[in-house]
């Protein structure tokens, strides 16, 4: 009986402690779900893209004997929306006061982004800007926490006004004494079109009205490197984003002697890719279009110079331009695509794969090439993991491109190819540079042209949430080699 009972008294614990573990595995949260989830991010986008449509659709949007179409409204609300410049209507000679305002309000909030907007609004009531909508912010921005985001956003919107109300004016005095076409116009005239064009520089949206002094695009201004110079400091300014500005103007060290910036990583790359490319840019534009009577050629070595920086820098993004892009030569046209493709900076109004993507890309393949089995430089490694990211965004988005070619190819057989291979590359970069055959495409082109700038402006956005949302697994399976090359 002894025996039994102190059985019982050790086997009870026992028992409990080989019975079964019960734990519950909670189900990962879709980042499409939620009150927090990106895709109300891409309602707000679709929801301000058909509110422009509808507004631009009103005859009071339209010149008296203009008829637009919806589709039309809708093309025009998804380029100004997603700032991509590209056009089926003639800025200036379709829209009245009230259309061009509306597409100017587009342009800036659509370059704010929709959730930071919408936060700005609510903080300059006094309201208080709820979690859920700090995260879609944090999202849309790509800021890497949560700390002081409230005082980000106020920063951000004020230092945006700022630059856009200093172009304006600058634009309002060089128009008025550099510009003989505009002698006619009254102040309110001239205030209206430097705003409009201020806006649309810093935002890289690529929206002009100089049709009504007769220009096409900016080639009224080829021969003016000062009005060029202001366009150009515009778009590298919004390019380059409210993060790396930030970084320039606080991470300095100011001694008696010297001065010395200390930036994060990600700036100089932005930093370096940006000189890197203008430069090299400018000396492809200017060795394809150099002996183009049709572009460059008959201007003096000077006014090739300019014409030829200004070319490269709105390449990336901004898509003005001061000659026909369907008379420049082959050369010029792939140059374009290529600095089209790659972009401007992260978190900035710029398109493209993202100028830190393309980078991190020819950084690894030069440690490749020698040999090396970590991508550093500056005495900083970047990890495997970014360098993965940046080769599934390349992959993925010039996958995207290249169906749209074949479908608005399939569609438009009297097109020529490059033509469409260059249109198609500027509206999913968002950049606006354009051959000039978005008006002669048929209806379902311009639907799918309008999918490109939206999904344009976004899939860099989605792709990145996801990448750096994304969780291994805790085990890994047995390698085996395969032949490849």
């Amino acid at each position: 009986m002894e025996r039994q009972s102190k059985n019982r008294v050790l086997l009870t614990p026992r028992n409990s402690e080989i019975s079964s573990i019960n734990f519950k595995i909670k189900k990962r949260k879709s980042v499409f779900r939620g009150p927090s989830s990106l895709m109300l991010v891409v309602y707000g986008f679709l929801f301000l893209i058909f509110l422009g449509a509808f507004l631009l659709f009103l005859p009071i949007s339209q010149l008296s004997d203009i008829n637009v179409s919806f589709v039309d409204a809708l093309f025009t609300s998804t380029s100004a929306v997603t700032v991509t410049g590209l056009v089926v209507l003639d800025t200036g000679s379709t829209w009245s006061f009230f259309g061009e305002l509306i597409i100017v309000m587009l342009i800036f909030i659509g370059g704010l982004g929709i959730t930071t907007s919408a936060a700005f609004l609510i903080l300059i009531m006094g309201q208080k800007v709820g979690f859920q909508n700090l995260l879609l912010i944090r999202e849309e921005i790509r800021s890497q926490g949560l700390s002081d985001l409230t005082s980000l956003v106020l920063n951000v919107v004020f230092l945006t006004l700022i630059f856009q109300i200093i172009g304006s004016i600058v634009f309002f005095f060089f128009f008025s004494f550099m510009v003989k076409e505009f002698d006619e116009f009254s102040i309110g005239q001239m205030i209206w079109l430097s705003v409009f064009h201020s806006v649309s520089a810093f935002n890289n949206a690529g929206f002009e009205t100089l049709s009504i002094v007769g220009s096409e695009s900016l080639t009224l201004f080829k021969y003016k490197p000062m009005i060029l110079t202001v366009f150009s400091i515009l778009i590298i300014i919004g390019g380059l984003g409210y993060f790396v500005l930030s970084d320039l103007v606080h991470h300095r060290r100011v001694g008696k002697f010297k001065f010395r910036l200390k930036l994060f990583l990600e700036t100089k790359l932005i930093l370096l890719g940006y000189l890197i490319l203008i430069f090299l840019g400018f000396l492809l534009v200017f060795s394809g279009e150099f002996l183009n009577p049709k572009t460059i050629g008959n201007m003096d070595l000077n006014n090739k110079i300019v014409n030829s920086f200004f070319g490269s820098i709105t390449s990336r993004s901004a898509g003005f331009s001061t000659f026909n892009y369907a008379e420049a030569s082959g050369f010029t046209l792939l140059v374009t695509e290529i600095l089209m493709f790659i972009g401007g900076a992260p978190a900035s109004v710029a398109g493209g794969v993202k100028i830190t993507t393309f980078v991190v890309l020819a950084l690894s393949v030069i440690s490749f090439l020698k040999g090396k089995r970590t991508v550093t430089i500056w005495k900083k490694q970047i990890s495997q993991e970014t360098i993965n990211h940046s080769i599934v965004i390349i992959i993925i988005l010039g996958l995207m491109i290249l169906i749209y070619i074949f479908f608005i190819t399939l569609l438009n057989n009297e097109i020529q190819f490059d033509k469409i291979v260059f249109d198609v590359i500027s509206a999913f970069t968002t950049t606006g540079l354009s051959t000039g055959i978005t008006s002669e495409v048929s209806v379902l082109s311009k639907y799918l042209l309008i999918s490109a700038m939206f999904l344009g402006r976004l899939s860099s956005l989605v792709l990145v949430f996801l990448l750096t949302n994304s969780r291994d697994s805790n085990y890994s399976l047995s390698e085996e080699k395969i032949r490849i090359g």
